[in-house]
This record gives structure tokens, sequence and C-alpha cells, in this order.
């Protein structure tokens, strides 16, 4: 990821002014980068699982933390379905970090450092939830 997915809001105002850098925050969070996520990590998280578990359903950008008022920081967002378990799901790529998320799954998602460690939860996730290898 690139600095241009980042921005502090103490910054703006540095280099702006109060005023100016509250419409210039709101603007940068409603509007995302405009290359194109690549599908192709998705698909070698699908390939990671047990056959059948995944089915990415879109690529796009997302915010990290929509209700920050301090930071935008536009991530990497891949959704999933999980027909096995009956579920949706997103992995999420940051620039010093990874989330995932199970729908159903009851600890409300994970957040990681490493994506073998992201990959891994996932695949415990979905086994837990009723999916062998």
């Amino acid at each position: 990821m690139s600095a241009q997915y980042f921005v502090e809001f103490d910054e703006l105002v540095e280099d702006h002014g109060e005023a100016e850098a509250a419409t210039l925050f709101e603007q940068y969070k409603s509007t995302p980068p405009k290359a194109v996520v690549d599908r192709r990590f998705g698909d070698h998280i699908v390939k990671q699982l047990p056959k059948g578990a995944a089915v990415l359903k879109d690529a796009k950008w997302g915010l990290e933390n929509p209700e920050s008022n301090t930071y935008v920081l536009w991530c990497y967002q891949y959704y999933f379905d999980f027909p096995t378990i009956n579920s949706k799901g997103m992995f999420e790529i940051g620039d010093y970090h990874y989330y995932v998320r199970v729908d159903d799954c009851d600890d409300g998602g994970e957040t990681f450092l490493h994506q073998y460690e992201a990959i891994e939860y996932l695949k415990e996730t979905i086994e837990k939830m009723g999916v062998t290898a």
C-alpha cells in the first residue's frame, strides 16, 4: 500500500487550517482510491481453504475504521461466501495488518500481523463451524 491511501486529520489541519481540513477529510473518507483492487489475492485465499469452502464474491476498497475522526486508511477488502457453513465474511489487508471476519462466528473477527496467521485463522474458523478438509 502507499501513503496515498492514508491521511491524518491533524496533518490536514497543519497544511490547510481547521475549516478546510474538515472538508478535505470528509471528501477523502467518502472517495475510495481509483486503482482497481486485484482479485488474485482473494483467489489465493480460496485455494488455501478446503475445496468448496469459500467463493470470492467481491474485491474492493474499504475503510479500516469508518467511524474514525482522526485518520482515514483505505484497505483492500475481499468478500466471501462460505457455502459449507452458510455464512459470509471478509478479509482485509491494511498497511500493517490483516483482519478476518466470518459473519456467524462468535468472536467478531481477528486482526493479525502476518498473512499466514490470518489464513490459518480462517481455515480453523471454518473447520470449527462445521467443515473439515
